[in-house]
């Protein structure tokens, strides 16, 4: 097993010189999160959040029972409304930390308002 680890080491330090592997690769997507508490109906949250998605930029909808998601520019960005456990979930994944995060503030400051804050 060592040998395979050695050999494994060995061949990703040689990708990495010759440039094959970049640091963006080896880290994966980026994700942000923020929440809030549901404090309306399934329905109305789920009514909010596909407005939400659309107003903020991300196109090609997708519903389901409890969420709405979009695609914009390699990024996907989501609201979950769960009234079972009285939380709204933003959610935005890409490349970029600062893209996300910058993503997943407008998806809240667009359900919310601009003067509400996140958690």
């Amino acid at each position: 097993m060592t040998i395979h680890l050695t050999a494994r080491t060995m061949a990703l330090a040689g990708l990495t010189i010759f440039g094959l592997v970049t640091p963006a690769m080896a880290e994966g997507p980026a994700i942000s999160t923020k929440w809030l508490d549901l404090t309306q109906s399934q329905d109305d949250c789920l009514t909010k959040a596909e407005a939400a998605v659309t107003a903020t930029g991300f196109e090609k909808i997708e519903r389901t029972q409890q969420s709405r998601y979009g695609t914009a520019d390699g990024y996907t960005g989501a609201i979950r409304c769960i009234s079972e456990k009285a939380i709204v979930m933003f959610v935005v994944s890409g490349n970029d930390r600062g893209t996300a995060e910058r993503a997943s503030m407008e998806l809240f400051k667009a359900f919310v308002g601009r003067a509400a804050s996140s958690r």
